[in-house]
This record gives structure tokens, C-alpha cells and sequence, in this order.
């Protein structure tokens, strides 16, 4: 129901409207302790203190100056009181801590401002009633409980482009007064007369979600109120969600279940445009062979958004094509990638990983056994002689070398890796990032190389030359939010987002040479091709869908509706999805239910749902479905289903 509606807007006594500020105009998509934490952590991060310690400093100094100022007779500590104490708290137990405490009240401030900004949605509604009735010279002011200081609200506005709204800013931390007890609205009062001389309490209008601050007390007062109800984060993300549903049923009407990626697929687009803008970048390159719709994914996106400077390129690449050309010489090199995958191999796995074993086979033959398995390879007798045989390193040098100089051709033909001054900006489906690694090491770690994935797992390597992100999902440097939900089966994009073309062998003459396209592979291209070419057409559907809600940089709610969308999906297994998830699986041998092989035991795999249990219900769920539908018990998967996205998707 609209302000109007609850209360006569057309009262002419009113002449001045009184906002609260969070949960009001401004609502946080978690707690304000959630915040906090956010906050310590960011504190945590520039200087040389714990997050528990940093919150403990910050508790201990509230209660503290809250003592003091009590015996002042004021109610709310001014920040820069319980700044101070923070100070020489930090002080005392680090003699050498370098900030000035005009500095660190300054540190402070910002790093609340960005933790808050965040985390907030603006009120676009209140707002845009707000602008009306300004216009109707009607004067707006801004009245919050809170413990920063009213120059420090004016801040965030700006961050938001609502600044313009207030022609005052009242916060009990500047005045030592609060709404809840009354006296702070005894002074607005009395401040406003300067603008207003003969106002009363009868000419305001209080506007808020607190049944007692906002509420009860003023109205006693004699001021008029309207209690707003704190649902606001859950009425815009349920409406959206209502929205975007609309596109999902249509997508398994149509018989294309997997087309429900273009959801996140989507977000991905705009992550990825957001943060190319950050680093102020125009130009970015897309790594076969997912990168090939993802590229025609983005490039979409940017026509819906009218963004016409960003050049998009496609290269050739694999970590078959970069691996040898990336490899330094034998005495230096570690094989990183190959420990990382198993370091049980045979000489003969080992020199084909490397592209030579054609090669090596002549001059090697009578001297090595190519086919004995090693369980620790490069701990071997025989990779220590192998490493001082002249003739495998006269292979080795040469095949690498030439295979380095061949690469470099072909990236450098592609417009990347040209100006060591410039930083160059990649795009992956994931998952660790090595083929950025190896072509960070193609070129010896000279050029700054910005690689932006789709998802990162596990054992990620990043350097301040060789940076990746993750924009959908990653627990690098930390777990992102939505992690658990966005990680479940994330391997099934790579069947999604499959080329037309085979995988990159090698480079030649400034060319890629591709694998060919296996009968496999190319059934499974043709299986997904429908799927991508949906996704590509719902781009404007979805951009419409959530336009709606993105007045003020409300992206927080695009992100939590997204979030709930991804979670139906990961739980809506029907017997169509199970069938199409065990074709494409069976094109390419790939087992992203992790449950072994066929021969695995009913035993075994309960186990591994118990464990999955602990850590992640929605999985957990969908492990039990996809079980169930392998067992012909589809009926009981469905029922499971249901429950599930009932009790789990809020």
C-alpha cells in the first residue's frame, strides 16, 4: 500500500517529513551484526590485528565511552569518542602502529561506508515519493539512532545519489540524543526553527519501522507517524523471482530443462562488464572453447546495455596447446600441473603430456622401460636419469623452445601480450586458471594478465601480475556468497557451453592447429547448440525482468533472486533432466555426480551424501533425487523435490 493511501499526504499542516534511515530508506540484506563483521574484516585486512580482536576493541570501547557519556547525562556516545578509544587501545598493544588518529578515524569511516554500501538496498519507492514532495516544498530531513555521525550518512547517500533528498541529517551519535527516548526529536524541533520559526509537532510527519522510536514516542509527542514494515528486501526479491520463473517454466515446457542456466550466465555478463570497467579496460579475450559462446554471450549483453567501446576476442587455446611452450628449463621447471593431477605416471605418460613421446621413442627406446607406472614419478630413479640424458634434453630444449617461439606468434597475432604496459583481460569458464598461468609464463611473467572465470575451486595460484576472479561463485580468496549453491554440478557447463570445433593441439605458422571433432563430440555440440541459442534470446527477458528492480544500484536484489532461481534449479530433478544429464555425460567422460562408476555400491553412495549432508542441504537433496531416478524410483525423487524446494527456498 502507497504512502498516499495510508496516510493524507494532502494535509497542508505538514510541513516537514522525518525519515529513518535502515530499514526504512535504507535496508541491509542481512544484520547490522552481519555487517559489523564485514566491517572488522576489513579492518582485519589493513592492519596488523585479527578480526576477533579488532571486534572485541570496538565492544569493549562502545561500553566503555557509553559509560562515560551516561555520566555527562547524553544517551548515544559521539563515534569520534569511541574512535579515539579504539585508538589508544590498538596503540597499546602495538607501540609502533602507524596511523595518526586523525588517520584512523578517517580509515574507519571508510571502511564502514564500504561494508554498509554492500550490503543496502535504497527504498526506491519512499525515494521517488520523497522527490514529490519536495517539489511540493515540503522539507525532508533524515532523523537515526545510530553510532556514526550524520556527515558520515551524508556519505552513504551520496554512494547512492539520494543526497539530495535532505535538507537536514540528524544522528544521536552527533548530539548525545535519541528518538527512543524522545529528546532527539526535541531538538530537530528546536533546529528546524531556524528554517521553520513557528513549526510545531503537528507539522511533522515521522516516517520509520521502529513500533517505538518511530512510532509510539513521536505520536505521543503529538507528531504525526507512518510505521513502515521491514519486508521491503523480501517483496522486491519475490517479485523479480516471480518474473524470472516465468522465463524458467518456459524453458522446461520447451523441453530445454539446462537453458535455466541463463540465469547466472547473465550475471556473469554484467560481473564481467563491471569489473573490466573497474580496471578501466576496453578489450578482452575469450579462451576456447567454452569462451566461444561465452563470447557471443557477453556481446549480447552489451547490446541490450548499449555498451559499444568493448572489443571482444576469441583465441585458440588449451592446456595441451600451452603446456610445453610454457615449461622452463628442466633444472628449473617443477611440472607443477602434472603433480597436481597424479604423480603416478609412466615415462611414456609423462612424454606424451609433454607432446614428444613420438620423438623421444627413437633415441630412448633401449634404455628405458616407457611403460613402467611410477608412484611418485618425479621422485623416481628414472626421472633423475632422464634429467641428465643429453640426448632427451636436447628434445626437450629444442620441442620447447620451438613450441614457446610458435605460441608467442600466434597470441601476439591475436592482439595479446604486446605492450608490457598494458594489462590484459581473459575470460574462462574455470576452474583453477592454469592456462592463464601458462600463458603468463609463456611470455616469462612480463606482461599483467586479469583473468575472469565463471567459477573458481580449490587450489587456485594468483600473483599481482597473474590475478584471477571468480564472478558467479569462488573460495578463492574466500568463499563467495552463494558458493554452495552456484559449486553444486558446476561441470555441467562445460557440456552446456560446448564449441563447434575441436580442442587446440598446437601452434604453426600464427595458427591453431584444432583437434578433430570426434563423433562424441560432435553430437553432443549438436545436443546443446538449441539450449544456447535460448539462453542467448532470454538475455532480453531477463534484462527486462530485473531492470525493474536496479533504481539506486539495487544489484543486491537481482543477486538474491538469482540465488533462488539457481537453487529450484539445483532442485527441480525431473526424469527429462536426469536423461539429458546422463547423455551429455556419456558424450565426454566426466562424472560431476561424484559418485564413481556404475559399480559403486548403494552403500557407498549413501555415504557420500551423508557427507555432502553436513556441509550442504540443497545438494545433499539433489544427490538423494539423481539416486532415486537412476534406482526407477522417480515417483520418490519427485515428492523429495517438492518438499524440498517448499522447506529450502525462501
Amino acid at each position: 500500500m502507497s504512502l498516499e493511501q495510508e496516510w493524507n499526504l494532502n494535509d497542508k499542516n505538514i510541513e516537514v517529513i522525518c525519515v529513518d534511515c535502515f530499514d526504512t530508506l535504507l535496508h541491509r540484506v542481512c544484520s547490522a551484526d552481519e555487517v559489523l563483521n564485514i566491517w572488522f574484516g576489513r579492518i582485519s585486512a589493513r592492519i596488523s590485528f585479527s578480526e576477533k580482536i579488532i571486534k572485541e576493541i570496538w565492544n569493549l570501547s562502545r561500553r566503555i565511552t557509553a559509560q562515560r557519556t551516561a555520566k555527562l547525562l547524553m544517551e548515544e556516545a559521539p563515534f569520534g569518542d569511541v574512535a579515539s578509544e579504539m585508538y589508544v587501545r590498538i596503540k597499546a598493544l602495538d607501540r609502533a602502529f602507524a596511523f595518526s588518529l586523525e588517520k584512523f578515524v578517517c580509515f574507519l569511516k571508510e571502511e564502514m561506508l564500504e561494508a554498509e554500501n554492500s550490503m543496502i538496498v535504497v527504498n526506491a519507492e519512499l525515494v521517488m515519493q520523497l522527490m514529490q514532495e519536495k517539489k511540493s516544498k515540503r522539507k525532508v530531513v533524515c532523523i537515526s539512532d545510530f553510532y556514526m555521525p550524520g556527515s558520515w550518512l551524508l556519505d552513504l547517500f551520496k554512494m547512492r545519489n539520494i543526497d539530495f533528498l535532505f535538507d537536514r541529517i540528524y544522528a544521536s551519535s552527533d548530539f548525545g540524543l535519541r528518538k527512543s527516548s524522545g529528546h532527539l526529536y526535541g531538538y530537530v524541533l528546536n533546529d528546524l526553527r531556524t528554517l521553520l520559526p513557528d513549526i510545531t509537532y503537528n507539522n511533522l510527519l515521522m516516517l520509520g519501522d521502529n513500533r517505538l522510536s518511530d512510532y509510539t514516542i513521536p505520536k505521543n509527542m503529538g507528531i504525526k507517524v507512518y510505521k513502515f514494515k521491514d519486508k521491503i528486501i523480501s517483496q522486491k526479491i519475490n517479485r523479480m523471482y516471480r518474473g524470472l520463473m516465468n522465463i524458467y517454466r518456459n524453458n522446461i515446457r520447451c523441453h530445454l530443462p539446462f537453458s535455466n542456466y541463463s540465469f547466472s550466465l547473465f550475471w556473469f555478463c554484467r560481473s564481467l562488464l563491471v569489473n573490466l570497467k573497474k580496471e578501466n579496460l576496453n578489450e578482452v579475450w575469450f579462451f576456447s572453447r567454452e569462451g566461444k559462446i561465452l563470447k557471443q554471450f557477453f556481446e549480447e549483453y552489451l547490446y541490450l546495455y548499449n555498451e559499444k567501446d568493448m572489443k571482444c576476442h576469441y583465441l585458440n587455446i588449451s592446456r595441451q596447446s600451452t603446456f610445453l611452450p610454457s615449461l622452463s628449463q628442466i633444472d628449473s621447471e617443477d611440472f607443477y600441473y602434472l603433480k597436481a593431477k597424479t604423480a603416478t605416471m609412466s615415462l611414456k605418460d609423462f612424454l606424451n603430456s609433454l607432446g614428444i613421446f613420438e620423438l623421444c621413442v627413437p633415441i630412448l627406446e633401449n634404455r628405458y622401460d616407457f611403460e613402467k607406472v611410477e608412484s611418485d614419478f618425479f621422485n623416481s630413479r628414472i626421472f633423475s636419469k632422464l634429467k641428465t640424458d643429453q640426448r632427451f634434453l636436447s628434445v626437450y630444449e629444442k620441442e620447447r623452445l620451438d613450441a614457446k617461439q610458435k605460441a608467442m606468434n600466434y597470441f601476439q597475432s591475436k592482439g595479446i601480450c604486446l605492450e608490457t604496459e598494458k594489462r590484459y583481460a581473459v575470460v574462462d569458464i574455470g576452474w583453477k586458471g592454469s592456462i592463464q598461468d601458462c600463458l603468463y609464463k609463456i611470455f616469462d611473467e612480463k606482461y599483467t594478465i586479469l583473468g575472469y572465470y565463471y567459477g573458481l575451486v580449490g587450489d587456485v595460484k594468483s600473483t599481482e601480475g597473474n590475478v584471477k576472479t571468480g564472478l558467479i561463485f569462488a573460495d578463492f580468496p574466500v568463499k563467495t556468497k552463494g558458493y554452495e549453491i552456484y559449486h553444486i554440478n558446476y561441470r555441467m557447463l562445460e557440456r552446456l557451453l560446448y564449441a563447434d570445433h575441436g580442442g587446440c593441439l598446437k601452434y604453426e605458422a600464427d595458427q591453431a592447429i584444432l583437434k578433430e571433432v570426434s563423433r562424441e563430440e560432435s553430437e553432443l555440440y549438436e545436443f546443446v547448440e538449441p539450449m544456447q541459442q535460448i539462453i542467448i534470446k532470454e538475455f532480453c527477458s531477463i534484462y527486462k525482468n530485473i531492470e525493474t528492480e536496479r533504481e539506486y544500484g539495487n544489484d543486491l536484489i537481482t543477486e538474491r533472486a538469482l540465488l533462488k532461481i539457481q537453487t529450484y534449479f539445483c532442485l527441480d530433478i525431473t526424469r527429462e533432466k536426469f536423461n539429458h544429464m546422463e547423455y551429455m555425460n556419456s558424450r565426454i567422460d566426466m562424472n560431476f555426480g561424484h559418485f564413481g562408476n556404475n559399480g559403486t555400491s548403494i552403500k557407498y553412495k549413501l555415504n557420500q551424501i551423508y557427507r555432502i549432508a553436513m556441509n550442504n542441504r540443497v545438494e545433499m537433496v539433489q544427490k538423494v533425487e539423481f539416486l532415486l531416478f537412476k534406482f526407477k524410483l522417480g515417483f520418490l525423487a519427485d515428492i523429495i523435490g517438492s518438499v524440498a524446494k517448499y522447506r529450502l527456498i525462501r
